[in-house]
């Protein structure tokens, strides 16, 4: 009867130092999945600051894009003046040569 209980005991303890195995196995692998996903989220953190920048970047181009086009219309107003400016003059010197 005695050796009948060692030798349960026995298989009791191998299964757990079996299982004792088995569950440092998946802490190593849980550890080293940790650290991928870790390294993982860090690229993806670094990326998206320069996502972040680039859109930034982007940004402040097209508030310079649309200061420049509030220019170029200005300039472009200006240069209809002129024309009429210069038509008008045109006109007056006609008259002054009709008259002298």
């Amino acid at each position: 009867k005695a050796e009948g209980e060692l030798n349960t005991a026995t298989a009791k303890i191998e299964a757990l130092e079996a299982t004792g195995k088995e569950l440092r196995a998946a802490v190593t692998e849980a550890q080293a999945s940790e650290k991928r996903l870790t390294g993982e989220v860090e690229a993806a953190t670094e990326e998206c600051a320069a996502l972040n920048e680039e859109l930034a970047s982007l940004k402040r181009r097209l508030v310079d894009q649309e200061a420049l086009r509030e220019e170029l219309e200005a300039v472009r107003l200006r240069e209809v003046e002129a024309v009429e400016a210069m038509a008008n003059m045109e006109a007056t010197l006609q008259e002054l040569k009709m008259v002298g």
